[in-house]
Protein backbone atom coordinates (compact mmCIF):
# COMPACT_ATOMS: atom_id res chain seq x y z
CA UNK A 1 0.00 0.00 0.00
CA UNK A 2 1.52 3.18 -1.22
CA UNK A 3 1.16 5.90 1.29
CA UNK A 4 -0.78 9.16 0.18
CA UNK A 5 1.58 11.88 0.18
CA UNK A 6 3.25 9.43 -2.69
CA UNK A 7 -0.23 8.70 -4.58
CA UNK A 8 -0.50 12.78 -4.67
CA UNK A 9 2.55 12.56 -5.94
CA UNK A 10 2.56 10.24 -8.56
CA UNK A 11 -0.78 12.19 -10.14
CA UNK A 12 1.30 15.52 -9.79
CA UNK A 13 4.12 13.54 -11.50
CA UNK A 14 1.72 12.38 -14.32
CA UNK A 15 -0.08 15.64 -14.80
CA UNK A 16 3.48 17.10 -15.43
CA UNK A 17 4.42 14.39 -17.78
CA UNK A 18 1.45 15.47 -19.69
CA UNK A 19 3.17 18.27 -21.01
CA UNK A 20 6.84 16.82 -21.83
CA UNK A 21 7.21 15.74 -25.70
CA UNK A 22 6.48 12.21 -26.48
CA UNK A 23 9.89 11.69 -27.26
CA UNK A 24 10.84 12.04 -23.89
CA UNK A 25 7.50 10.12 -22.56
CA UNK A 26 8.62 6.90 -24.52
CA UNK A 27 12.23 6.88 -22.73
CA UNK A 28 10.51 6.05 -19.68
CA UNK A 29 9.70 2.47 -19.54
CA UNK A 30 6.13 1.26 -19.40
CA UNK A 31 6.46 -0.80 -16.34
CA UNK A 32 7.39 2.84 -14.15
CA UNK A 33 4.61 4.38 -16.03
CA UNK A 34 2.09 1.76 -15.02
CA UNK A 35 3.39 2.04 -11.71
CA UNK A 36 2.51 5.40 -11.86
CA UNK A 37 -0.79 5.08 -13.25
CA UNK A 38 -1.65 2.39 -10.93
CA UNK A 39 -0.57 4.06 -7.22
CA UNK A 40 -1.36 8.15 -8.29
CA UNK A 41 -4.41 9.39 -6.09
CA UNK A 42 -7.75 9.53 -8.21
CA UNK A 43 -8.68 12.01 -5.83
CA UNK A 44 -6.03 14.62 -6.45
CA UNK A 45 -6.86 17.12 -9.10
CA UNK A 46 -3.66 18.81 -10.75
CA UNK A 47 -4.22 22.23 -12.50
CA UNK A 48 -0.84 24.19 -13.21
CA UNK A 49 0.80 26.03 -16.14
CA UNK A 50 2.96 23.99 -18.76
CA UNK A 51 4.40 27.26 -20.13
CA UNK A 52 5.90 28.00 -16.48
CA UNK A 53 9.33 26.12 -15.49
CA UNK A 54 9.16 23.37 -13.05
CA UNK A 55 10.77 25.41 -10.23
CA UNK A 56 7.71 27.57 -10.71
CA UNK A 57 5.57 25.33 -10.58
CA UNK A 58 3.47 24.15 -6.81
CA UNK A 59 4.63 20.70 -6.48
CA UNK A 60 4.98 18.07 -3.73
CA UNK A 61 8.99 17.94 -2.76
CA UNK A 62 8.04 14.33 -3.70
CA UNK A 63 6.73 14.65 -7.57
CA UNK A 64 9.85 17.00 -7.86
CA UNK A 65 11.75 14.11 -6.57
CA UNK A 66 9.96 12.02 -9.23
CA UNK A 67 10.52 14.11 -11.65
CA UNK A 68 14.38 14.10 -11.31
CA UNK A 69 14.58 10.48 -10.93
CA UNK A 70 12.99 10.42 -14.24
CA UNK A 71 15.56 13.21 -15.59
CA UNK A 72 18.51 11.14 -14.27
CA UNK A 73 17.83 7.64 -15.13
CA UNK A 74 15.59 8.22 -18.95
CA UNK A 75 16.30 11.34 -19.75
CA UNK A 76 20.23 11.95 -19.42
CA UNK A 77 21.53 10.08 -22.22
CA UNK A 78 25.48 10.35 -21.40
CA UNK A 79 27.36 10.23 -18.61
CA UNK A 80 28.24 14.01 -18.64
CA UNK A 81 24.79 15.14 -19.22
CA UNK A 82 24.00 12.82 -15.73
CA UNK A 83 27.28 14.08 -13.63
CA UNK A 84 26.31 17.67 -14.87
CA UNK A 85 22.69 16.42 -13.20
CA UNK A 86 24.17 15.46 -10.35
CA UNK A 87 25.92 18.25 -9.86
CA UNK A 88 22.85 20.44 -10.02
CA UNK A 89 21.35 18.90 -7.84
CA UNK A 90 24.15 19.26 -5.38
CA UNK A 91 24.39 22.61 -5.54
CA UNK A 92 20.54 23.17 -4.89
CA UNK A 93 20.62 20.62 -1.77
CA UNK A 94 23.90 22.97 -0.47
CA UNK A 95 21.91 25.83 -1.30
CA UNK A 96 18.47 24.62 0.87
CA UNK A 97 20.86 23.10 3.47
CA UNK A 98 22.33 26.91 4.46
CA UNK A 99 19.02 28.09 4.14
CA UNK A 100 17.89 26.03 6.75
CA UNK A 101 20.98 26.80 8.61
CA UNK A 102 20.23 30.27 8.76
CA UNK A 103 16.71 29.71 9.34
CA UNK A 104 17.33 27.38 12.41
CA UNK A 105 20.35 28.56 13.54
CA UNK A 106 20.67 27.53 17.55
CA UNK A 107 22.26 30.69 18.52
CA UNK A 108 19.55 32.99 17.37
CA UNK A 109 16.41 30.70 18.40
CA UNK A 110 16.38 32.04 21.63
CA UNK A 111 16.47 35.84 21.04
Amino acid sequence: MVNERYRVAMAETLHYLKGINQDDINKIPNKFMLFLKENASNNYSCNFDYNKPLKELNLTKEAKGLISMICLNYWCETEEQKIKFRNHLNVNEQAYQEELKRKYNVDDIFI
